[in-house]
């Protein structure tokens, strides 16, 4: 195979990811304000953001303009007239699936980084309670999972003037810095700090 051949491959496999990436994001676009969602199996409403945040990282040690993701979208979660507050978080890639992030693997634990705290996020083991279908990757391979938070970690967040997620630790730590900053949809769910 020549070098033009394989060059004009690339490129038409990256415009292949990125038409599919536009087209699961087309229908979000639409909405405004948060989304409820009765899961049947467990009687739990879910009123989650209109528009998550994304968080990406450059992988240039893949191939150039590849990029692992992160989705995290903020729910409340109402059983039985008991609210607690998530973040529904997808780790994903746009590359083969056997590579980073997760690789199948079961939700790591994180870290928010918001201005000058370091919000630790671990996964919520509830095997009984499956994910919303709001925010799901555009790709086939990805994981996700249920994290833990509360109202005022979440208007923290929506005022905080820095935010990455942190995976990982020491010289394995990944950064994945904000790239799509939806934090308008956080305020709407969340509302008014008090």
């Amino acid at each position: 195979m020549n070098r033009g051949t394989s060059g004009t491959g690339a490129r038409a496999g990256l415009l292949a990811t990125l038409v599919a990436v536009l087209c699961a994001c087309a229908p979000a676009a639409q909405r405004t304000g948060p989304v409820e969602y009765l899961d049947r199996d467990t009687a739990v409403t879910f009123t989650v953001v209109a528009h998550p945040l994304i968080f990406a990282r450059v992988r240039p040690d893949l191939a150039a303009r590849v990029r692992d993701y992160a989705t995290a979208a903020a729910a409340s979660m109402d059983r039985n007239g008991q609210v607690q507050y998530v973040l529904i978080i997808y780790l994903w890639s746009t590359v083969d699936p056997r590579n980073e992030p997760g690789a199948g693997g079961p939700a790591p634990d994180l870290v928010l980084a918001a201005d000058d705290r370091r919000i630790a996020l671990h996964p919520m083991a509830d095997p009984a309670q499956s994910l919303p279908p709001f925010g799901r990757p555009p790709v086939r391979h990805f994981v996700g999972a249920m994290y833990r938070t509360d109202l005022a970690t979440l208007r923290f967040i929506t005022a905080a003037r820095y935010l990455a997620l942190l995976r990982g630790a020491g010289r394995r730590e990944a950064r994945f810095g904000l790239w799509r900053d939806e934090r308008q949809s956080l305020a709407e769910l969340v509302g008014p700090s008090q």
